[in-house]
């Protein structure tokens, strides 16, 4: 019997013990900073807003670049860099002209290795839809071509050999500050021949895409139908997540149930796998959850890893990796803050394994980018005038 209740007292008093451990103090990562350069010096604040991935090594940023006095004027600017993780470069390509006051959407289309961009010419006030426009640039970062729209884009997508602009029929801060709207997002095929958007024909609407290294995509879609009505009632939306090979053939498809398909990450795995992130919920508190689509047989299954529970005012924002376990990168709601945890679970994000509190090095910096480079795990920092490539060393 004392040999039965000496068994029981040291398997609770284990269990304490890994519950103190992942719940108390955390072990401290550091972060290596590997190249940094200064923004636009005489202008203290900047958003970093969009990116577009060129190649596997390669993406554009855009930066939007504002003082106190500016935020809402036209005296914005708007930058486009170019950053290289292999390389750890950070190169400033060129300031968008002018008369595109603001920046709504950039997409890079690897077929025709153009960039695609979204933009007011002038920033909204009231009700009405301000001027908006469609643009490409061509292999040079030039503007080859530019039209005038009666939407706001906000996003791209590319399937198979067509371009489509998501579109909102309101514009963003009349969504913002307006407690009833009845923006509605449409799809319209770009024609590229004529470059111009063609006419909306239904179906459905694409809230996000991600062209896997093997060739197929991963999209988060929903039917038209049902966005217009969930939208009325600021519900969430029932949306399908579905991989295609790059003949639009089919590979998997899942339905997921009351999601908010905003700031959706994609992750891809050195074995093929792919992870992102769907809300539950909006506001100051988004409880993100997080997904997988593995490699099953012949196929793909999606997988809900519902054990991922994110702490209260932070929100997902990546994967990183140690050797074969994955750990979920968060970062605080609050900027200012500079607060960044991970959290490292085993190679399924089943089995929750230790976590660290990210030494961001200075207060104010926030990590919001990470990439997978081999073994490397590279993150891009902001800290209100700098931008840089850093690199997590974990212990070993």
């Amino acid at each position: 019997m004392i040999k039965k209740l000496f068994i029981s007292l040291t398997i609770v008093l284990l269990i304490s013990l890994i519950v103190v451990n992942l719940n108390g103090e955390k072990d401290i990562i550091h972060i290596n900073t590997l190249n940094e350069v200064d923004l636009v010096e005489e202008i203290p604040y900047f958003d970093a807003i969009d990116s577009v991935q060129l190649d596997e090594n390669d993406k554009v940023y855009n930066m939007r670049y504002y003082t106190e006095a500016s935020y809402l004027s036209t005296d914005r600017r708007n930058f486009i860099y170019r950053v290289n993780i292999k390389n750890n470069r950070i190169d400033l390509l060129k300031e968008i002209p002018k008369e595109y006051a603001e920046v709504t959407a950039l997409y890079y289309s690897n077929k025709d290795k153009k960039m695609y961009m979204g933009a007011y010419g002038e920033i909204p006030y009231g009700d009405e839809m301000p001027s908006s426009y469609l643009i490409r640039f061509n292999t040079d970062m030039e503007i080859e071509q530019a039209v005038r729209i009666k939407y706001e884009i906000s996003n791209f997508f590319e399937v198979g050999d067509k371009i489509y602009a998501e579109c909102n029929s309101e514009h963003e801060r009349r969504r913002l500050y307006m407690e009833n709207t009845t923006n509605i997002r449409t799809m319209h095929e770009i024609d590229k021949n004529n470059f111009d958007l063609k006419k909306y024909e239904g179906s459905y609407i694409f809230f996000e895409s991600y062209e896997m290294e093997n060739g197929n995509i991963v999209i988060i879609k929903a039917s038209d139908e049902n966005v217009k009505r969930l939208m009325e009632k600021k519900g969430g939306i029932d949306v399908i997540v579905e991989m295609i090979d790059n003949k639009g053939v089919v590979l998997s498809i899942n339905e997921v149930k009351s999601v908010y398909p905003n700031n959706i990450d994609f992750v891809e795995l050195p074995n093929g796998n792919v992870v992102f992130n769907l809300e539950k919920g909006q506001g100051y508190n988004p409880k993100d959850q997080v997904y997988i689509y593995a490699k099953d047989g012949d196929g793909y299954s999606l997988s809900h890893k519902d054990k991922v529970k994110l702490p209260y005012g932070y929100y997902y924002s990546g994967v990183v990796k140690d050797k074969n376990n994955i750990g979920i990168l968060v970062n605080q709601i609050d900027p200012s803050e500079g607060k960044n945890e991970i959290w490292m679970f085993d190679e399924n994000i089943e089995k929750l394994i230790k976590k660290y509190e990210v030494d961001n090095s200075d207060e104010y910096t926030t990590t919001w980018r990470v990439e997978i480079d081999g073994d490397k795990n590279k993150l891009f920092q902001q800290n209100g005038t700098s931008f840089r490539i850093g690199e997590i060393n974990f212990s070993k």
